[in-house]
Order: C-alpha cells, then structure tokens, then sequence
C-alpha cells in the first residue's frame, strides 16, 4: 500500500489549506514551482525546505486516514425542523476501484443528507470535511 493512497490528494489538500484547516498533519505535500509535487514527513520538510528558505516550494498539510477520520463529527444538526444525521462510511469494491463512501444519514427516516463517493478512503473523508466546513459544522 503506497502512501499517497493513505492521505489527502493533492488538489483536496490546497482546497482544505484555503478553507483555512489548521495545516497541522504527519505528512505535507511539497509544491515546486515547476508544479511537481512529493509527500514528505511534515517535520523533515519544515526543517529541509522551509527552514533553508526554499522560496519555490509550499507545504500543504497531507492528512492521514486517520487525521481525517478524527475531523469528521459522529453526527450533525441540520434543518428546519432539527433532525440529526448520523456518520456512516462503507466501502465498495470494484475491480477497478475500491470505492469509499462517507455519508451522513437519519437512523429513523433512512434518508440520507450527503454522500461523498471516492476511490481513496483519505479524499472520501476530506470531501466530507470539506463540505461540513462550508456548511458551517466543522
């Protein structure tokens, strides 16, 4: 298992950074100015890039599984009417592409208020962070 399937893309990990989620993480994305970018173990790459002054790098924070999966409320309080929502994350397998969905779904009515779908479990976890920040929950 590779480490760029264990945490965020790259293209989440900037979307999460202009949202303003604290970039804080085990492991950052290094951005050359040529556009290239690798994973790197967040302290190694503060020291060597950052700390040397490297202007035409940037550090993205890449969250783990793990860092998204602590992100994500166990439930959430939305409409008119309050009715809780609560977290439900299954995984599908295809033999292309393993797929993750992360949801958040009535116990009651089965209805369910969103659902992010992705090959990776780490970028399903971050569309859901992501759209729980724009909506105000995280």
């Amino acid at each position: 298992m590779n480490l760029e399937t264990q945490v965020v893309s790259i293209a989440l990990a900037k979307e999460m950074a202009e949202l303003g989620f604290e970039q804080d993480s085990l492991f950052s994305w290094i951005v050359y100015e040529d556009k290239t970018a690798h994973i790197e173990l967040t302290k190694w790459a503060k020291t060597q890039y950052v700390g040397i002054g490297i202007k035409e790098s940037v550090l993205y924070a890449a969250y783990t599984v793990a860092e998204l999966g602590a992100m994500l409320p166990e439930s959430i309080i939305t409409g008119v009417a309050p009715t809780t929502y609560y977290l439900s994350i299954t995984k599908r397998v295809y033999p292309d592409c393993d797929e993750w969905h992360v949801k958040y779904r009535n116990e009651s009515t089965h209805n369910t208020h969103c659902v992010f779908k992705e090959c990776t479990q780490a970028d399903a976890y971050a569309q859901a962070c992501i759209w729980l920040r724009t909506v105000g929950h995280i």
